[in-house]
């Protein structure tokens, strides 16, 4: 049984897309929760946190309530923060996805590598 799903958890880190739709889903919940806490904070309707954004409201209905599937672009992202007075970072860093096994925890690729921003370096 252990096999079968170390061989399952391996194939879903293995797949890009895999990986991609579950991180972006993450990155969107964490976002709905931050922009609905502040549009209630701020006694925004959803109505008026689009006029505010000057967007629709299914754009608005998208950012707030982690419905998967569709498309947020950046700058509905960012209208969003400004309308709720939010400061939103992107960050980007390198990411080394390990092999698993149950049995004996992590086991890193070799060809993982730590990418040091310039800004650090010595």
């Amino acid at each position: 049984m252990n096999n079968n799903f170390d061989d399952l958890v391996e194939e879903v880190l293995s797949n890009r897309n895999a990986r991609c739709a579950a991180r972006e889903n993450s990155q969107r919940r964490s976002l709905a929760v931050v922009f609905e806490k502040a549009r209630k904070a701020k006694h925004f309707s959803i109505r008026a946190l689009a006029e505010e954004m000057g967007t629709s409201v299914s754009q608005v209905q998208r950012l707030l309530h982690n419905e998967l599937g569709g498309s947020l672009t950046l700058r509905a992202i960012f209208r969003a923060a400004d309308a709720l007075d939010i400061e939103v970072d992107l960050t980007a860093h390198s990411i080394c996805i390990p092999r698993l096994s149950l049995v004996q925890g992590p086991v890193v690729d070799a060809r993982c590598t730590q990418i040091v921003p310039p800004s650090i370096q010595k």
